[in-house]
């Protein structure tokens, strides 16, 4: 559960990256879920998933409950954000980088890795096409058992690789 996802338009393919594998006990999330590493893809024309196997090389950190778009106009995935946790005794890291999967090469590109908006878990994420951008907006980041809440909007430029607060 809690994976990114994008979908390919032009391909007809859905794409799933990273997410956990938490099962609950006793009626309660377990502390630690399993978090996943690489993804899968639906290919509607051919009605079936299959694993993504990444290329050697930098990809993402395994995460959950980040969000993934679209980039038309480069036929990739973007990805931004979610939530890691190494241990039951350790604090959630929240990921601000935010990187590019290519399904040609199979590989991935770190887009940035600071400059943004902080680290959060239940954001919105949406391809902005016209004006060459991805969106981020709202989400949170717990601290304990307190979501601190994040409501602000930034704006990804994919042509000169910077963000802007909206």
């Amino acid at each position: 559960g809690d994976m990114a996802s994008a979908y390919d338009p032009k391909c007809e393919r859905f794409y799933m990256f990273f997410g956990d594998q938490g099962t609950p006990q006793n009626c309660e999330i377990v502390v630690v879920p399993i978090f996943m590493p690489g993804g899968h893809v639906y290919e509607k024309r051919l009605n079936r998933w299959t694993s993504i196997n990444f290329e050697a090389g930098d990809e993402p950190s395994k995460r959950a409950r980040s969000r993934a778009v679209w980039d038309e106009r480069r036929d990739r995935a973007v990805v931004f954000g979610g939530r890691y946790k190494t241990s039951p005794s350790a604090s959630y890291q929240y990921p601000v980088d935010l990187w590019a999967f290519d399904p040609a090469t199979r590989t991935w590109e770190e887009l940035a890795s600071s400059g943004g908006p902080r680290g959060r878990i239940n954001f919105v994420m949406a391809a902005d096409p016209d004006r060459d951008r991805v969106i981020v907006h709202g989400g949170g980041a717990l601290s304990g058992s307190t979501v601190n809440l994040t409501p602000d909007t930034w704006a990804f430029d994919l042509e000169n690789r910077v963000w802007s607060k909206i």
